[in-house]
C-alpha cells in the first residue's frame, strides 16, 4: 500500500508496543499525509521522524495515555497543518521551530507533560493558526508578548500550567477579536474596572475557573453569544447578577464560590428563562434550598448541588427525565421524595431517570428503602449512597449492566446480598 495517502484507525485497539509498528509504517508509506489513530491504546515511544515525513499534513494521536514521545526540531518547509496529541504522554519542551510552521492551522498539545516556556509564536511564523491548546501541561515562564499578534486565533486554551505571571491582565486578551473559546483556568487574573466596555464579539466558551477572581467579571454582560461559562473555584461572593444568566447558556459552572442565587430573573416568561441550559454546577456555594428556577428546566442533563446546606426532602421536580449526571452529596437531605412511596410503585419520581449514568447522594441523612428501580437502569455506571440512614435490603442490580462503582457502606441495610452483585462487573463495591 505504498500509494496510501490517508490512514484512519481511530478507536481500533492497537495495544502492542508502538515503536516498531510506527517505524515500519513511516518507511512503507512515503506518501502518507494523514495519520489518525486517536483512542487506540497505543503504548511505547512515538518516533519523532513521523512528524517530519515530507507530505504529512495531519496527525491525530490523541487519547493514548500510554504513548510517550518528544517533539523534534521542525524544518522550515514542514507541511503540517494539524497536530493533535491531546491526552497522551508526551514530554520535554516545545521546540521554538514549531512557531515557524507556516501551514499550521491547529495545534493541540493539551493533557501531556510538556515543560519549559511557550515558544515565541508570531503571526509571521504561523499566519493561519486558528486553534492553540497548551492546557494541562507543566509549562512555566511568562506568556510571550508575540502570542498576542495571532489575530487569526479562534480557540486559545492555556489553563492549568505553572506560568510565573502573577495577576495577568485580561486586557491583553481582548486583542483576540475572533475568539470563540478562551480558557485561562488556574491562572491568576487581574480584571480592572476599565474592562467593563471591552468584549469578545464572537466568544461562545469562557473558562475562568481557579483564577482568584473576587467578583463577577462585568465584561460578561456584553457577551451575548456565550453557551459555556465556568467561573468555579474562585473567591466570588454575593448575589449572582441578572446579566450573568444568559438565555444562550448550555453549561454554567459557579461551584466553590460564596454566592446567592436570585429568586427572580429578568425574563418575561419564567418558564423559558434558560431554554438551552443542559449542565449546571453549583457545588460548594452555601446554597440552602433547591434553586427554584430549576423547576422549569426540563432538558437538564447534569446537575451538581453537592457540598451545600440543603435540607429536607428532594422536591419531585428535581427528578428530570433528561438527567444523566446528578450529585446531591454532602447536604442534609432526609428523603429522595417529598412524599412517602410504595417501593413497588413505578410512580416514584426517581424511577423516571432512565438515562442516568452517575448518581451520588452520599453523606446525607436519607432514610427509607433504596428505590429498587435503580437496579434496572441499564445506563447506570456509578452509584454512591454511602453514609446515610437507608434501611431494608439491597436491591437486585441485575438490570444495571453498566454498573462499575457501587458504594452503600455506612447505612442500616440488612438481609442477603443479591446474587447480581456477585456476577456484576464492578471495579469498586
Amino acid at each position: 500500500m505504498r500509494s496510501l495517502i490517508k490512514l484512519y484507525l481511530d478507536g481500533v485497539n492497537i495495544s502492542s508496543q508502538s515503536s516498531e509498528w510506527f517505524e515500519t509504517t513511516s518507511l512503507s508509506l512515503p506518501k502518507l499525509s494523514v495519520l489518525s489513530m486517536s483512542n487506540c491504546d497505543l503504548n511505547g515511544h512515538f518516533p519523532a521522524e513521523f512528524f517530519l515525513l515530507p507530505k504529512m499534513q495531519r496527525i491525530h494521536i490523541s487519547w493514548n495515555s500510554r504513548l510517550m514521545g518528544q517533539l523534534p526540531e521542525f524544518t522550515i518547509n514542514n507541511t503540517l497543518e494539524v497536530l493533535s496529541l491531546q491526552y497522551s504522554n508526551f514530554s520535554g519542551s516545545i521546540p521554538a521551530s514549531i512557531a515557524n510552521l507556516s501551514n499550521l492551522v491547529e495545534l493541540d498539545l493539551s493533557g501531556n507533560n510538556f515543560n519549559g516556556s511557550i515558544p515565541p509564536f508570531h503571526r509571521s511564523g504561523v499566519p493561519n493558526l486558528a486553534s492553540l491548546d497548551l492546557s494541562q501541561n507543566q509549562l512555566s515562564g511568562s506568556i510571550p508578548s508575540s502570542l498576542f499578534t495571532l489575530s487569526t486565533l479562534q480557540t486559545l486554551s492555556l489553563g492549568y500550567n505553572s506560568f510565573s505571571d502573577y495577576q495577568l491582565k485580561l486586557d491583553m486578551f481582548f486583542q483576540f477579536s475572533n475568539l470563540r473559546l478562551l480558557d485561562l483556568s488556574n491562572m491568576s487574573l487581574l480584571i480592572g474596572s476599565h474592562n467593563k466596555s471591552r468584549t469578545f464579539p464572537q466568544l461562545e466558551t469562557l473558562r475562568l475557573s481557579s483564577c482568584n477572581l473576587t467578583e463577577f467579571p462585568e465584561f460578561i454582560k456584553s457577551q451575548n453569544k456565550l453557551t459555556d461559562l465556568s467561573l468555579s473555584n474562585n473567591r466570588i461572593h454575593g448575589l449572582v447578577p441578572n446579566w450573568l444568566w444568559k438565555s444562550t447558556l448550555k453549561e454554567l459552572g459557579l461551584s466553590s464560590n460564596a454566592i446567592d442565587i436570585p429568586n427572580q430573573f429578568p425574563f418575561d416568561d419564567a418558564n423559558s428563562s434558560f431554554p438551552m441550559l443542559r449542565r449546571l454546577f453549583l457545588a460548594s456555594c452555601n446554597i440552602r434550598t433547591f434553586p427554584a428556577f430549576l423547576k422549569s428546566q426540563e432538558s437538564l442533563e447534569a446537575l451538581d448541588l453537592s457540598n451545600n446546606q440543603i435540607s429536607g426532602a428532594v422536591p419531585n421536580w428535581v427528578w428530570k427525565k433528561s438527567l444523566q449526571y446528578l450529585d446531591l452529596s454532602n447536604n442534609s437531605l432526609t428523603s429522595l421524595d417529598q412524599f412517602s412511596f410504595n417501593q413497588d410503585s413505578l410512580q416514584i419520581p426517581i424511577c423516571n431517570l432512565s438515562q442516568l449514568w452517575r448518581f451520588n447522594a452520599s453523606f446525607n441523612k436519607l432514610s427509607g428503602s433504596i428505590p429498587s428501580c435503580l437496579g434496572n437502569f441499564s445506563t447506570l455506571r456509578y452509584l454512591d449512597l454511602q453514609q446515610n440512614n437507608f434501611s431494608g435490603s439491597i436491591p437486585d442490580f441485575g438490570g444495571a449492566t453498566q454498573l462499575s462503582t457501587l458504594q452503600l457502606n455506612d447505612n442500616k441495610l440488612e438481609g442477603k446480598l443479591p446474587r447480581s452483585l456477585a456476577i456484576a462487573h464492578l471495579s469498586k463495591i
